[in-house]
């Protein structure tokens, strides 16, 4: 099956304290952007990056040299992925954020296996941390720690069903999710 991988790239910066987007700053010699394409692409049939077009002239050298497709970023992560998603073509969609360049290849093809098998996969790893859940700046629970993830990318879908849940949640005015797994999991169904 053909596999498509969509980088979002589209951040400012900001919050990590940069003055330009932080997937461009160089980390040991090349850009942790280019780190996460080099990651991908051996499990890969195409790589969409979706980023601010004022980062475009940038990025166009690394486009060059990885031969990805550029797609505009919305103004919300979810709107970005979405514009990437419909530039992708592979039968299987892998989301990935630009900023985690140190995923391994047994995790791409765990994902990429889980979706295979169970039409889905995300990376996640254990909580450490005690959690707490508040309401009114009150903590009202504590959530058992051993059953608690964070959730990480890459996330895996088959491309088509991914597509139609963004297009569920968009139909509904759903626009911001913190990941793709949650849209999925709200609208595949």
């Amino acid at each position: 099956m053909s596999v498509s991988v969509i980088l979002c790239a589209a951040g400012k910066g900001t919050r990590a304290g940069f003055e330009k987007n932080k997937l461009l700053v160089p980390l040991l010699g090349i850009s942790i952007l280019e780190r996460s394409i080099c990651a991908l692409l051996p499990y890969c049939d195409e790589v969409v990056v979706s980023a601010n077009p004022r980062d475009f002239d940038e990025l166009l050298p690394l486009q060059n040299k990885y031969g990805f497709i550029l797609v505009e970023g919305g103004a919300t992560r979810t709107q970005s992925v979405f514009n990437a998603l419909k530039a992708s073509t592979g039968e299987i969609v892998l989301v990935h954020d630009g900023a985690r360049p140190y995923l391994t290849g047994a995790c791409i093809q765990d994902c990429i296996k889980s979706v295979q098998t169970h039409g889905s996969g995300i990376c996640a790893v254990p909580v450490v941390d005690t959690l707490a859940t508040e309401r009114d700046g009150v903590i009202v629970s504590y959530p058992e720690r051993a059953r608690s993830f964070a959730v990480q990318t890459p996330q895996g879908f088959y491309l088509k069903d991914l597509l139609s849940a963004y297009e569920k949640a968009f139909a509904e005015g759903k626009t911001e999710f913190t990941d793709d797994s949650s849209l999925y999991a709200t609208y595949a169904c």
